[in-house]
Protein backbone atom coordinates (compact mmCIF):
# COMPACT_ATOMS: atom_id res chain seq x y z
CA UNK A 1 0.00 0.00 0.00
CA UNK A 2 2.99 2.33 -0.11
CA UNK A 3 5.40 1.55 -2.97
CA UNK A 4 2.88 0.27 -5.50
CA UNK A 5 0.83 3.51 -5.58
CA UNK A 6 4.04 5.54 -5.91
CA UNK A 7 5.20 3.44 -8.83
CA UNK A 8 1.77 3.19 -10.46
CA UNK A 9 -0.26 6.36 -9.78
CA UNK A 10 -3.18 4.99 -11.82
CA UNK A 11 -3.73 2.31 -9.22
CA UNK A 12 -6.74 2.95 -7.02
CA UNK A 13 -6.24 3.85 -3.40
CA UNK A 14 -6.41 1.11 -0.85
CA UNK A 15 -9.69 0.66 0.94
CA UNK A 16 -7.75 0.51 4.20
CA UNK A 17 -7.09 3.82 5.90
CA UNK A 18 -3.56 2.96 6.90
CA UNK A 19 -2.27 6.45 6.12
CA UNK A 20 -4.68 8.02 8.59
CA UNK A 21 -3.88 5.37 11.19
CA UNK A 22 -0.15 5.98 10.78
CA UNK A 23 -0.61 9.74 11.00
CA UNK A 24 -2.69 9.29 14.16
CA UNK A 25 0.07 7.13 15.67
CA UNK A 26 2.64 9.83 14.93
CA UNK A 27 0.49 12.59 16.42
CA UNK A 28 -0.55 10.59 19.50
CA UNK A 29 1.97 7.78 20.02
CA UNK A 30 0.73 4.74 21.93
CA UNK A 31 2.53 1.48 22.57
CA UNK A 32 0.66 -1.31 20.80
CA UNK A 33 2.28 -4.09 22.81
CA UNK A 34 3.15 -4.34 26.48
CA UNK A 35 6.66 -3.93 27.85
CA UNK A 36 6.68 -7.63 28.80
CA UNK A 37 5.64 -8.65 25.28
CA UNK A 38 8.35 -6.44 23.74
CA UNK A 39 10.96 -7.86 26.12
CA UNK A 40 9.88 -11.39 25.24
CA UNK A 41 10.02 -10.67 21.53
CA UNK A 42 13.54 -9.26 21.78
CA UNK A 43 14.63 -12.16 23.97
CA UNK A 44 13.15 -14.69 21.54
CA UNK A 45 14.67 -13.13 18.46
CA UNK A 46 18.11 -12.19 19.78
CA UNK A 47 19.19 -13.00 23.28
CA UNK A 48 17.77 -16.48 23.90
CA UNK A 49 20.13 -18.01 21.38
CA UNK A 50 23.12 -16.26 22.94
CA UNK A 51 22.07 -17.47 26.42
CA UNK A 52 21.70 -21.05 25.14
CA UNK A 53 25.22 -20.95 23.68
CA UNK A 54 26.56 -19.63 27.00
CA UNK A 55 24.70 -22.42 28.87
CA UNK A 56 26.21 -25.08 26.62
CA UNK A 57 29.69 -23.55 27.06
CA UNK A 58 29.28 -23.47 30.87
CA UNK A 59 28.10 -27.08 31.03
CA UNK A 60 30.90 -28.13 28.69
CA UNK A 61 33.49 -26.38 30.83
CA UNK A 62 32.16 -28.08 33.97
CA UNK A 63 32.14 -31.46 32.21
CA UNK A 64 35.70 -31.46 30.83
CA UNK A 65 37.93 -29.03 32.74
CA UNK A 66 40.53 -29.88 34.06
CA UNK A 67 39.68 -33.55 33.52
CA UNK A 68 36.44 -35.23 32.42
CA UNK A 69 33.87 -35.31 35.21
CA UNK A 70 33.25 -38.76 36.70
CA UNK A 71 30.13 -38.12 38.79
CA UNK A 72 27.30 -35.66 39.28
CA UNK A 73 28.65 -34.72 42.72
CA UNK A 74 31.97 -33.79 41.17
CA UNK A 75 30.17 -31.60 38.61
CA UNK A 76 28.32 -29.85 41.43
CA UNK A 77 31.58 -29.30 43.30
CA UNK A 78 33.21 -27.83 40.16
CA UNK A 79 30.34 -25.39 39.78
CA UNK A 80 31.05 -23.81 43.19
CA UNK A 81 31.78 -20.08 42.96
CA UNK A 82 33.55 -18.88 46.09
CA UNK A 83 31.21 -19.55 48.99
CA UNK A 84 28.20 -20.23 46.75
CA UNK A 85 27.61 -23.97 46.38
CA UNK A 86 27.28 -25.57 42.94
CA UNK A 87 23.69 -26.56 43.71
CA UNK A 88 22.75 -22.88 44.03
CA UNK A 89 24.62 -22.03 40.83
CA UNK A 90 22.80 -24.75 38.88
CA UNK A 91 19.44 -23.80 40.45
CA UNK A 92 19.98 -20.12 39.63
CA UNK A 93 20.99 -20.97 36.06
CA UNK A 94 17.94 -23.21 35.63
CA UNK A 95 15.64 -20.49 36.97
CA UNK A 96 17.32 -17.90 34.73
CA UNK A 97 16.96 -20.01 31.57
CA UNK A 98 13.44 -21.16 32.42
CA UNK A 99 12.20 -17.62 32.99
CA UNK A 100 13.63 -16.34 29.71
CA UNK A 101 12.30 -19.36 27.79
CA UNK A 102 8.85 -18.79 29.33
CA UNK A 103 9.02 -15.12 28.35
CA UNK A 104 9.96 -16.06 24.78
CA UNK A 105 7.10 -18.57 24.55
CA UNK A 106 4.67 -16.00 25.98
CA UNK A 107 5.63 -13.42 23.35
CA UNK A 108 5.39 -16.00 20.54
CA UNK A 109 1.87 -16.96 21.66
CA UNK A 110 0.88 -13.28 21.89
CA UNK A 111 2.20 -12.67 18.37
CA UNK A 112 0.21 -15.63 17.02
CA UNK A 113 -2.90 -14.49 18.87
CA UNK A 114 -2.53 -11.02 17.37
CA UNK A 115 -2.08 -12.40 13.84
CA UNK A 116 -5.19 -14.55 14.20
CA UNK A 117 -7.16 -11.63 15.66
CA UNK A 118 -6.35 -9.48 12.62
CA UNK A 119 -6.92 -12.42 10.25
CA UNK A 120 -3.32 -12.39 8.98
CA UNK A 121 -1.35 -15.40 7.81
CA UNK A 122 0.84 -17.11 10.37
CA UNK A 123 4.57 -17.06 9.58
CA UNK A 124 6.21 -20.15 8.15
CA UNK A 125 8.97 -20.01 10.76
CA UNK A 126 8.95 -19.27 14.45
CA UNK A 127 11.45 -16.56 15.30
Amino acid sequence: DFYAPMLNPAQTRSRHCWRQMMAQDYMHPVFHISYLHALGRRTRRSYLWIMLIQLIAFLGKIAVHPTPVSSFDEALHRADVGGIPGEAIFAGGALYMTSFCALAIYSALEDRRSLRKHNLALPDAVY
